[in-house]
Parts: C-alpha cells; structure tokens; sequence
C-alpha cells in the first residue's frame, strides 16, 4: 500500500546569533519545548533591528513605548510593559499594579533592553530582566517587511554544540551587508503518515517527539525533512544536495523504499512576520506543498490549488 508523509512545523525558537555563546541564553533555550525537540536549524538573515533607546520610554507606569530601528526605517508600538516580560506576564491585574519597572539605560544597548523591577507589597526584591529584539519581535509582532531569508538549512541531534562550531555560520556572518544581521530559528516538526488515497486525520496526532530520539527511524524522519527543506529553498550557502532532484537523492530512495512512502508534503505557514521564511531561490512559494515520487516530472505541487 502507498503511503504518505506530510510535515508540519510544531515551533521555531529564534536566536540572534550573537547570544550564541550567553550563558542566560542558553538556560532560556534548554527550558524551551520546542527548542528541546528540535532537530533542523535554520540560518536566516533579516534587515539589522535596533533599539532606538532616545525614543524606547515607559510612560504611565505600565506602558511600554518601543522604538526599533530597521534599516533605515523606524516603527514603534505602545504596550503593555507586562506583554514583553515573560516571567510575569501572566500577573493579574491588581497585583500587577504592585510592581515597579524601569528601564536601565546605563546597561541596555541597540541589542538588549535592560529592565530593573521590583515588588515591595509581593517581596520581590529588585532584579534584572533583559528583553531582546527579536523576544520583542515575537511577543509584539509589530515590524513589518523584514521576513527571515534562509541562507542555510541543516540538521543535527546536539544542536548548540553543532551550530556553534559551524564553519558555515562564521562564513555568512562575514559576508553580510552593514545593515544586515543572523538570526538562528531552531525548528522542530509534527508529522504523519497516510495512506496515499486516503487522508487518515489521525496522523496529526502523532509527534516527532513522542518517539525514541536515538531511533534510526526518527533520524531517517529528520533527513528526509531536512532534504526536502534544501531542495524546496535551495539556500544560497547549502552546497549539497540543493540540484539533486528528490526523486533520485539516494538516501531519499532508501528511506522511502524501507517505509513505502511515496509521496511527502511540507506546511511551514506559521503566524507572526517573524516567522515569513523564504529564499529568492525556492523552487515554489507557497505554504502547503507536495512532491510526489510517482509523478517526480510535476515537481514540487502547492497543495491549496486542491481546494480551489
């Protein structure tokens, strides 16, 4: 019986690259979900972003002025300061009114915002919270025409060691324009078989993470995705597998003939600017998309025309 597998992206945790090697970074990213259960990593470059500090105030209290700066251009949103600070977002009302939030300047810089809170009613003694651009990218998701191009995809099951020594992300960081920057989305997927001829709904029930992460069938999973994703973008630093076709990559063939898959989808829509991947170079743009081994001459095919 035909099969086929579709894969969908659960979550993608951004990183801007130079926290890479930051301690509290790296504590934040360990007691992350989707960070723990990811295993494909992208490389992609945005317009740089920057705190415009002059302009970045706390007025009222509680409301948040921001101003960033993104390339030449400026863009600002007033929020609450509560919808930026993870650690007591979820704070009601009325206790959020014991609170005292500044903003250090004398610490923060156009990367990090510094801010010093305190609660005397709660006894919570003063302490530091920094908030990143690309934190306030996430939570606000307020800049607008700066979407993340893919420049490199790979994959790997101890990422950070991985990305951090990668001779690849040295090499795009060098190359970058003035007003460029990297951020790193560690990416992890849900996925499900079907049969070919009829779409089984419960396979969205079934998570990457629900298996032994040490399987050789849960790495073959992650190889055909990560193949998939390099000939879908062809990012302009993966110098493998980028022209060969899916339908005679040989380790594509090899797991495909082990599982009797013979058809793949990929959906990476996901919700916030943040989160627009694209390549100048891919081979279709569109969020839902299929490539079927048995019709390997139609090439990549956008699902939504379906539905149409």
């Amino acid at each position: 019986m035909k099969k086929f597998i579709s894969f969908e992206i659960q979550g993608a945790t951004p990183l801007d690259y130079r926290y890479l090697h930051d301690e509290d970074f790296e504590h934040v990213l360990n007691e992350n979900e989707s960070f723990k259960y990811s295993n494909i990593y992208f490389f992609c470059k945005l317009k740089k972003r920057r705190f415009d500090l002059v302009n970045t105030k706390i007025i009222n209290d509680f409301e948040l002025i921001v101003s960033i700066n993104i390339g030449e251009q400026n863009q600002k949103i007033t929020t609450s300061i509560f919808n930026c600070i993870s650690l007591i977002k979820g704070v009601p009302v009325n206790l959020q009114q014991t609170f005292d939030i500044r903003i250090d300047y004398n610490k923060s810089s156009p990367f990090i915002l510094i801010l010093l809170i305190k609660s005397d009613e709660l006894e919570l003694e003063e302490f530091e919270f920094g908030i990143s651009i690309t934190n306030v990218d996430h939570s606000l998701d307020f800049i607008e025409g700066n979407p993340p191009e893919i420049v490199y995809i790979g994959q790997s099951f101890r990422m950070l060691d991985r990305v951090r020594e990668h001779k690849t992300l040295s090499k795009v960081i060098s190359q970058l324009e003035d007003d460029e920057e990297i951020v790193i989305y560690f990416v992890n997927f849900k996925y499900g078989i079907g049969e070919k001829v009829r779409v089984n709904m419960k396979m969205w029930d079934f998570m990457l993470e629900t298996e032994n992460r040490t399987d050789k069938n849960y790495r073959d999973k992650i190889s055909l995705a990560e193949r998939f994703l390099i000939y879908l973008f062809k990012p302009k630093y993966n110098d493998q597998h980028i022209n060969t076709e899916l339908s005679k990559d040989t380790l594509v063939k090899k797991i495909l003939l082990k599982s009797g898959i013979t058809m793949i989808g990929l959906c990476y829509a996901m919700y916030g600017s943040l989160y627009q991947f694209w390549s100048p170079n891919q081979r279709l743009k569109a969020d839902l998309i299929s490539y079927d081994f048995d019709k390997p001459e139609l090439g990549f095919q956008n699902e939504m025309d379906l539905f149409k």
